[in-house]
């Protein structure tokens, strides 16, 4: 009854803690450029999810405060890259964070789901913001993972194939090999990133002008031509160069005279919108999301050269 009445005390505060660290989590992926594979999945656990879990394991809780588990944060990425950096800035920002690694439970000849899950509490430093207030002491656990991974935690959830010898032998071999595909998912996904970065390297002034325009290319040009605090994770080079297409520019050499010759009207466009949204409304200025991106810039450039009815 105890533990009832707490909980129902605590929950208030564990729904805005939880809304909270979802709040800041995704300020600081956005800020590191760390793009999501699916939103942030988030929950508190019902007071019957505690009971069954205290049951279950033969615990015995003094406080809810003692469930590590009580606030549940899911972080969902597509490249193995970014879960490093994710991982990083998570044990940067909360400094009571213990980390467990799941894969380490696991034997080679083993198959089974894969993240890596923080314990974290409020940092002693956010303990004066008005927000946090009676937060203290109150734990979350994130876990992040692939979109691989977790594509094998939800299946293998439904199937509820958690250990081998759940699994019917005849089931056994597909089982495993669709544990090794999704694992090399990752690894291939982690190959084609680095090829491409070994390719942005390769592109140096030697190459040919002549040569059609990809968005790797485009990415460079636009990289070395156009003011780096506009540019942002999400870019739709894809969409740009075919638009560019459209307009006879296709190459490494026509896009940086176009650039060149616009330069300064795309940035004293962006300048003017900039300060008319300040002006109206202080809120919309944002971390520089007011700024058009550098797909942005050039779309106002295209527009300026390429009125419609012209």
């Amino acid at each position: 009854m105890q533990l009832e009445n707490e909980y129902h005390n605590i929950e208030p505060l564990a729904n805005r803690f939880c809304d909270e660290i979802v709040r800041q989590i995704t300020e600081l992926l956005f800020q590191n450029q760390i793009p999501l594979g699916v939103p942030i999945q988030n929950r508190v656990k019902t007071l019957d999810s505690v009971k069954e879990k205290l049951e279950r394991n033969s615990l015995y809780l003094g406080s809810i405060k003692e469930l590590n588990d009580l606030i549940g944060i899911r972080i969902i990425l597509l490249f193995q890259t970014h879960v490093t950096k994710a991982c990083k800035i998570i044990s940067d920002t909360f400094d009571k964070s213990k980390k467990v690694d799941t894969k380490e439970r696991l034997k080679e000849d083993q198959f089974g789901y894969t993240s890596i899950h923080y314990t974290i509490e409020l940092p002693k430093s956010w303990d004066s913001i008005p927000t946090f207030k009676g937060m203290e002491g109150i734990k979350a656990e994130i876990q992040v993972r692939t979109l691989a991974q977790h594509i094998w935690a939800a299946s293998s959830h439904i199937l509820q194939y958690k250990r081998e010898k759940d699994i019917p032998p005849t089931v056994r071999r597909s089982i495993y090999r669709l544990s090794a595909q999704l694992e090399t998912v990752d690894l291939e996904l982690e190959r084609v990133l680095q090829q491409i970065k070994d390719y942005k390297v390769s592109l140096t002034a030697e190459q040919k002008f002549e040569d059609p325009l990809n968005v790797n290319s485009l990415e460079k040009v636009l990289d070395s031509m156009l003011p780096e605090e506009n540019k942002v994770e999400t870019e739709k080079y894809s969409k740009l160069i075919f638009e560019l297409d459209s307009i006879g520019i296709n190459t490494t050499d026509n896009l940086e005279k176009f650039i060149d010759e616009n330069l300064d009207a795309m940035l004293e466009t962006d300048r003017i919108r900039v300060n008319n949204l300040r002006r109206k409304n202080k809120a919309a200025i944002r971390h520089g999301v007011a700024s058009f991106t550098h797909t942005g810039l050039m779309r106002c450039a295209i527009k300026q050269n390429f009125k419609p009815g012209a």
